[in-house]
């Protein structure tokens, strides 16, 4: 029963993952473009561009993202440079959170290397 839980938390966790970048993508085309488009024709699109970039050919799937959103966002008529600047923009975002990440790693090595002990949870209590 247990394994089950995990599964049923862990898939949940990885669809709001998901869901969560594709919206920071869909904001982020948002932000730069001027040009009106029916979201509801284009949200496929940006689930299949976070699959692209995720294919373990570049640094934190640039190149990859850009490229994918400028011939899949071309075909619903959006510029060229908007859906490159909005891939852009969510590098940037990716970026800003991995050095954040980088922050608390560091963190964590330190206090790993000092010794200092995990505080207590409420699992590791009972």
């Amino acid at each position: 029963m247990e394994q089950s839980s995990s599964r049923t938390e862990g898939s949940c966790a990885a669809i709001i993952v998901h869901l969560s970048l594709s919206l920071v993508m869909a904001f982020n085309l948002k932000a730069v473009s001027q040009h009106a488009f029916e979201w509801w024709n284009i949200l496929w699109i940006f689930p299949v561009i976070s699959i692209f970039s995720g294919l373990p050919v570049s640094i934190g799937g640039a190149g990859l993202r850009e490229g994918s959103a400028l011939i899949l966002l071309g075909i619903y008529a959006i510029p060229g440079e908007d859906a490159v600047m909005g891939a852009l923009l969510t590098l940037g975002v990716y970026f800003l959170w991995a050095f954040f990440g980088l922050i608390l790693w560091q963190l964590e090595k330190r206090r790993q290397h000092k010794g200092i002990p995990l505080p207590k949870t409420q699992a590791s209590r009972s």
